[in-house]
């Protein structure tokens, strides 16, 4: 037998990534953020009600240089600028959409 008949992958949580599900999670239980979230589910046409796991990721990715950095989110993505404030108040981050970046200051 080959050496990859005998691998295994084994998926590893991610903590920043379980924080990030958690925050929309918890958009469930306000009916304006739920309302939210239903929209975008169905204008992406995708069979969950939260983004994708690589948004989560990503998203996860710019909360942690967050912590040592001041950092501004570029994005056309309606899964972060439906819920800019709320996002923007638990993740320490500013999320800007990409036209508003010719006018933006830090």
């Amino acid at each position: 037998m080959e050496l990859f008949q005998y691998c295994s992958c084994v998926a590893i949580r991610d903590p920043k990534v379980d924080s990030v599900r958690n925050i929309y999670g918890g958009f469930m239980q306000d009916p304006l953020l739920k309302k939210k979230l239903i929209a975008l589910q169905r204008k992406k046409k995708r069979s969950s009600i939260l983004p994708s796991e690589n948004d989560m990721k990503i998203l996860a990715e710019a909360a942690a240089l967050a912590e040592n950095n001041d950092i501004v989110f570029v994005t056309n993505d309606g899964d972060y600028l439906e819920f800019k404030e709320e996002l923007e108040k638990k993740l320490h981050i500013r999320i800007c959409e990409v036209l508003e970046v010719q006018h933006l200051t830090i």
